[in-house]
């Protein structure tokens, strides 16, 4: 898979980034340059397994420290990739990566097109470069004024793909009403790289599952939305679960799903 450009060894931000970079590397048996390009091949993959939409800062800096194999100062990398323009500081996201458009394969593009999900790549906070740059003569245009109620409104209404899989959570549990929570631990699922399709093999998975139907030493079910998508680990565990050979639902998960069905249809049972 090939993000790096051509010509980006020879780019005045790949050479800023390798002086920044070169007296922490120090390593006489490999160039330089090649590092600095390893580092940045890393980031650019660790964005498309962790943030794939470019918000990168989602991850701590140490976290990302080790996803790109640095083994220095913490500190020192991200300070290095955000003053030579390659991590922009933003005020949501804390970090993005600078024109992840530019970089982002085309099977991630087209995955995010599917989940109706944008790829995040405006700078919102200036660096130094910035304000260097922009520093001239001009005067400062008037602020515009931002709507909040319109804008307070939008936040409050899930989008498309996160309503699909909380229908799809409905048809085992019909009287589940969605919240603020539940919205938001489907949408950092989704965030995370799942597809609709995989947080809909995982909400099988767990209704497959005997120990969660109850087939427990405590009686209880563990069916919950809040358990299923708790982390990115729960997720692939409820996926394994449902793609396990010969998996099929429960008894009681089956009878709660055909009873879901026809309440949610109007029908007596």
């Amino acid at each position: 898979m090939k993000m790096m450009k051509h010509n980006t060894p020879q780019n005045g931000k790949f050479i800023h980034l390798v002086e920044l970079l070169r007296p922490t590397i120090g390593c006489p048996a490999v160039a330089c340059e090649t590092i600095v390009a390893g580092i940045l091949e890393r980031l650019w993959h660790a964005t498309i397994v962790s943030a794939p939409q470019g918000n990168i800062g989602k991850l701590n800096d140490e976290t990302i420290a080790a996803l790109v194999g640095w083994l220095d100062s913490t500190d020192a990398l991200i300070s290095a990739l955000v003053d030579a323009g390659w991590l922009d500081r933003c005020i949501k996201y804390r970090l993005l990566v600078h024109d992840w458009s530019d970089h982002c394969p085309n099977h991630v593009k087209g995955n995010l097109r599917k989940q109706n999900r944008e790829l995040f790549s405006h700078p919102v906070l200036k660096t130094k470069h910035d304000e260097t740059k922009r520093n001239s003569t001009k005067p400062n245009p008037t602020p515009r004024k931002k709507p909040k109620e319109s804008t307070r409104a939008l936040a409050n209404q899930p989008n498309s793909s996160v309503l699909e899989i909380f229908e799809y959570y409905q048809r085992f549990h019909p009287k589940a009403q969605q919240d603020e929570k539940s919205k938001r631990l489907i949408d950092d699922r989704l965030s995370d790289g799942f597809t609709i399709a995989d947080c809909k093999r995982a909400i099988d998975g767990c209704h497959a599952s005997p120990f969660h139907c109850g087939q427990n030493d405590n009686g209880r079910k563990y069916q919950s939305l809040e358990l299923i998508f708790r982390s990115s680990d729960k997720v692939n565990q409820f996926i394994e679960l449902n793609d396990q050979p010969k998996t099929r639902l429960c008894q009681t998960t089956q009878q709660a799903l055909q009873a879901g069905s026809a309440l949610l249809n109007n029908k007596e049972i």
